[in-house]
């Protein structure tokens, strides 16, 4: 049987090394976050004598950055499978188009028709998330059962590509005889997908959960419906039962992971995403205290629990806009950072913050760079570890982190000169601030928090490929 020629290949076919087969898809090309984590593994995993053979999605334009391919190490092949079009979804997309330049023509009257002098941001309609403990069933309301609507249309979306990926896969382990499939998500049919493969060919299985899938705290709010659950509990269940290794990205994830599945316990193990070694701009202070955050805010009261900090600390201190600033940049059309400008009235701070739009990685590296304090949200719950934690404990700044006690925050900054605080504790958080303002007045300058390799890609490789060699060797 003639095989699919890949979309990517570096070198010369590698012969008389061991194969492993990675469902991921999100792989670069693909720029989005996601990738991010066995585009690294995968250097880790060649130098220990094994080549990859990827099967991901072919991503939009925008979403591709086709010069992190050539990075990529030898040895490593990548595969695409297109994600089929679902006919509801172009129709979803004609209906939505009509309902959105209905909606800004209304909002551009609404905004003529307006009075005052504009320095409050109109709110957002809804959260980009909902806890799940807000997820009610049955649905009642049409949003709910729009929600549930959607749940199917992605799960549908998401199969379509899977069922692609097992037709590939399944073609490649039997030429190839791979030692191993891994599945890398969300999306979580990856899971279903080299479930499915390993089950037909005969080989093991490793889930490798960048997040957790049917225990997560939060939804999206499109699809914050108990039926998305119920969906995941059926495909995670047996996708458990098969693998065998489960891989969790935090410590409370794992420990979730065991308490939901006890008898898969003891090949249970936790890789966290780890830090990278690559050079950092040069750290750049002034006589400003800059709190800078870059990236996605989830939840709005994080960011009032800051706020309302600030406050505190400026009142008590007696300082100025030129003393102290609050600089946050992340994606301009998030719902949660449409508030933000009226959540810095409300608190009467407006001339201290300041919010711009999402920056290419190496102008966020830059205005990181100039940090006084950098500021972790709580993100997706207690059991989610922000990725962008691996980034920023490098940089000459300050840790504010977010996380309740036991929390993946808490448990991964412990030991270290983080500040860790309750995502609610305005006390707590104004008195971390307090403090570091008080030794940057001083003259003191912050150090990196991590001083050591506990937090390296490269530790947490190793941990992830000796379990892969005695998964394979049994």
């Amino acid at each position: 049987m003639t095989l699919p020629h890949p979309y990517f290949e570096k070198g010369s076919p590698s012969v008389g090394r061991r194969r492993l087969l990675v469902i991921s898809y999100r792989f670069p090309p693909d720029a989005t976050i996601g990738s991010r984590r066995w585009e690294k593994l995968a250097h880790f995993a060649v130098a220990r004598g094994w080549s990859l053979d990827i099967i991901t999605r072919q991503p939009a334009e925008d979403e591709a950055d086709p010069a992190r391919m050539s990075a990529l190490p030898s040895g490593v092949r990548v595969y695409v499978v297109p994600q089929p079009r679902l006919w509801l979804e172009g129709v979803e997309d004609w209906a939505w188009r009509m309902y959105r330049d209905a909606r800004i023509g209304r909002r551009r009257q609404a905004d003529t028709n307006r009075e005052g002098d504009g320095t409050a941001l109109r709110p957002a309609e809804r959260p980009l998330s909902l806890d799940r403990r807000d997820i009610r069933w049955p649905p009642t309301r049409v949003r709910e059962l729009l929600r549930l609507y959607w749940v199917l249309v992605e799960q549908a979306h998401y199969a379509a590509w899977a069922r692609g990926a097992v037709a590939l896969g399944t073609r490649l382990v039997r030429e190839e005889e791979h030692a191993a499939v891994i599945s890398s998500g969300p999306p979580h049919m990856s899971h279903e997908a080299g479930r499915d493969i390993a089950e037909q060919q005969g080989v093991p299985f490793v889930m490798d959960m960048r997040d957790l899938w049917s225990l997560s705290p939060r939804l999206h709010e499109h699809v914050a419906s108990p039926m998305w659950f119920r969906i995941a509990k059926r495909y995670e269940r047996r996708a458990v039962a098969r693998a065998s290794l489960v891989v969790a990205n935090n410590e409370p994830a794992r420990r979730a992971l065991i308490q939901a599945y006890p008898a898969a316990a003891d090949h249970i193990i936790t890789v966290l995403n780890g830090a990278d070694d690559y050079p950092l701009p040069e750290t750049h202070h002034d006589a400003c205290f800059r709190i800078r955050f870059a990236g996605t805010i989830y939840i709005t009261s994080d960011v009032a629990t800051l706020f309302s900090a600030v406050r505190t600390v400026i009142d008590e201190m007696a300082l100025g806009p030129d003393d102290l600033r609050v600089e946050l940049v992340g994606p301009i059309n998030n719902p949660e950072t449409a508030t933000i400008g009226a959540l810095a009235h409300a608190h009467h701070i407006e001339k201290y913050v300041s919010v711009g739009p999402l920056l290419p990685h190496a102008a966020a590296l830059e205005f990181l760079a100039g940090a006084s304090m950098l500021v972790i949200f709580s993100g997706f719950g207690a059991v989610t570890l922000p990725a962008k934690t691996f980034e920023y404990v490098r940089f000459e700044a300050w840790i504010l982190a977010q996380g309740e006690p036991g929390s993946a925050l808490d448990v991964m900054l412990q030991g270290t000169e983080a500040d860790v605080v309750s995502p609610s504790d305005v006390a707590a958080t104004a008195a971390a601030i307090r403090r570091r303002v008080e030794q940057y007045r001083a003259g003191i300058r912050p150090s990196p928090v991590i001083g050591d390799d506990r937090f390296s890609r490269a530790r947490q490789a190793d941990i992830l490929l000796d379990a892969l060699d005695t998964v394979t060797r049994r």
